[in-house]
């Protein structure tokens, strides 16, 4: 670890990382995480996209009722819409992660 005298008064003599070391290692190890946790946003809401488009694929198939095949697609547009939002939260936080660090 980095190691720097801080001197107070000009009598005390510390041994010690800087402050600017400290925060700044912080901030990187923040931002990392950040980065992580967004990866894994991105990553569920393409999974949940997937799995979305897995479901619709046999509605369209069907031999059901139209209004059964409507009713269920429609349930999906909900599952579909959060996932996408999942995963665009978590481009944002890669692209912040990025951006700040």
């Amino acid at each position: 670890m980095d190691e720097t005298h801080l001197t107070l008064s000009g009598n005390a003599t510390f041994l010690g990382p800087s402050l600017e070391t400290r925060s700044t290692s912080r901030y990187a190890a923040t931002m990392q995480i950040v980065f992580y946790i967004g990866i894994a946003c991105a990553l569920a809401g393409l999974a949940g996209v997937v799995v979305c488009i897995l479901r619709a694929l046999p509605l369209r198939k069907a031999t059901q009722d139209d209004g059964d095949v409507k009713a269920a697609l429609q349930r999906l547009v909900f599952w579909n819409a959060a996932a996408f939002g999942i995963a665009f939260l978590g481009l944002g936080m890669i692209v912040v992660a990025g951006l700040l660090s």
